[in-house]
């Protein structure tokens, strides 16, 4: 099997030219002496990507550093569902056709077992997506006609690769791994053009509303049979976008009058726990998701975000937890490739850390990036334009057993790997609290930490400076002044 990158090959300390770092073992390797403080590094500079460096401990002694982080687990947010990505039909597809079956299980350990990067949360796709073979959906009929009692419903599409790729997830992840879902489009029946792609198919017909409703109902339900239930919906993705692809433009009204219908169903069924989801589109406005939570019958949960937009508008969702404080925000799509970071790995590799560290700051109780897996030419896909993604690993389509596990793997890693489902973010300093003369996106340092449920601590650190930093990181009246490399990202976790 032809593994690049594979955190199961032990990297060379020599690859780091920083003489305060040594000691490397694997990512999920014992610790390399006896310190309390254990840490994991990703230099891409350097060629290191998540990988344990010698421990380090907790002192009272006096000591100098470029940026102080101090951690009060008294001080705590919200709680954390998980942190993952999509078994899309293109993922699933690639993984199951490329792979021998004794690689596959080991990429599958890589993704979700506890020594790789543990994965706890897939985003599943009901139906066909931008990144599926075809346009399908679990209701298709032949000319388009309607099927009101959803007589031709079936999950049977999923059995080529979907199915037995999640089967294997939860394989890999017993007991750890939550899924939720969201339709790129309904049955093109439904919809007023008759036709499951956005830019051509309409809107959900109000007629369908009941009948939609029950399709989702219809879905958890036979999830829930399989073995992999559903804990949480959106009922769109992206709403406010008519895609070349199977998608839905779906105003804000509309989408609180559905979620109302779903609602109702809901609560007769044996899925009735089951979380609904608005929105599901970009942050750089609250204008759709404050509509759906201020709705007079609204039933949501919550709303998710991605964060596709030229502004850097992690801060709105802050904004929008302090209006509905009672209501969840979840990052549900931050896709990655070679569009963000100028296109270069260690560019990427930042822009990477730096959204994992900044959603779960401003109250996201998730962080899902996009593809598990795409080809070295990012697709397939069912938009005709060239693709610049990039999933978790790349898997070639043109010879077989070729593994490449990318940045956004181990970017998602130094905070998946090490905080688990149930964890509640606590207080660290951050940006321009840490670092008092700088404010800039590209030059400071930002954390995010979080208590886990056994009790143990995980601190997230990126250093976006072009130059090493010590920094020093007080917690319960102890601390320990750590050399982090430039433009690099560790993992603290004692």
């Amino acid at each position: 099997m032809h593994l690049v990158r594979n955190k199961l090959i032990k990297l060379s300390c020599a690859v780091l030219l920083c003489a305060c770092i040594s000691g490397c073992t694997n990512a999920g390797g014992g610790d390399s002496d006896t310190g309390s403080v254990r840490v994991w590094l990703s230099n891409p500079a350097g060629g290191v990507w998540l990988t344990q460096q010698s421990s380090t401990d907790f002192s009272t002694s006096s000591e100098s550093a470029d940026a102080t982080v101090r951690v009060v687990p008294s001080t705590q947010y919200q709680t954390m569902d998980g942190f993952g990505a999509s078994m899309t039909e293109s993922s699933a597809y690639l993984m199951k056709t490329y792979l021998d079956e004794d690689e596959l299980k080991e990429v599958c350990e890589n993704l979700f077992g506890a020594d790789g990067i543990h994965i706890t949360l897939l985003r599943q796709p009901m139906g066909a997506s931008d990144f599926s073979l075809t346009a399908w959906t679990y209701d298709d009929t032949d000319d388009n006609s309607a099927d009101e009692n959803l007589e031709n419903f079936s999950l049977d599409h999923e059995d080529t690769y979907i199915r037995p790729m999640l089967t294997l997830a939860y394989e890999c992840s017993p007991g750890d791994l939550r899924l939720m879902a969201t339709p790129w489009s309904p049955p093109a029946w439904m919809k007023t053009g008759l036709n499951l792609y956005g830019s051509s198919g309409g809107s959900l017909d109000e007629d369908y509303y009941d009948a939609y409703a029950e399709y989702f109902v219809k879905f958890l339900e036979a999830y829930k049979t399989a073995g992999t239930p559903v804990y949480a919906v959106t009922v769109q993705n992206e709403p406010e976008y008519a895609a070349p692809y199977p998608g839905m433009v779906m105003s804000a009204s509309e989408q609180a009058a559905f979620i109302d219908v779903l609602a109702e169903k809901l609560a007769g069924s044996d899925v009735n726990s089951t979380l609904i989801l608005g929105f599901d589109h970009n942050y750089d406005s609250l204008t759709y998701a404050e509509t759906v939570l201020s709705s007079e019958a609204s039933n949501a949960a919550g709303t998710a975000f991605h964060y596709y937009s030229s502004a850097l508008s992690h801060s709105n969702l802050t904004t929008l937890h302090d209006e509905y404080p009672d209501e969840g925000i979840w990052a549900t799509e931050c896709g990655t490739g070679t569009w963000i970071g100028s296109g270069t790995e260690t560019g990427m590799f930042l822009d990477i850390m730096m959204h994992t560290i900044r959603f779960p700051r401003n109250y996201a109780k998730s962080y899902i990036t996009w593809n598990v897996a795409l080809d070295q030419n990012g697709v397939p896909k069912l938009d005709s334009t060239s693709s610049t993604n990039i999933g978790l690993v790349t898997i070639r389509s043109n010879v077989r057993n070729s593994v490449t596990y990318t940045n956004t793997y181990y970017g998602l890693g130094h905070t998946s790997k090490f905080v688990s489902p149930g964890a509640v973010r606590i207080y660290s300093d951050s940006g321009s609290e840490a670092t008092s003369n700088s404010t800039d996106n590209s030059d400071r340092i930002e954390t995010c930490a979080y208590k886990n449920t056994d009790g143990s601590i995980a601190l997230v650190l990126l250093n976006s400076y072009e130059a090493s930093k010590n920094v020093k990181v007080k917690y319960n009246g102890e601390w320990f002044v750590y050399t982090v490399p430039a433009q690099s990202a560790v993992t603290f976790t004692w």
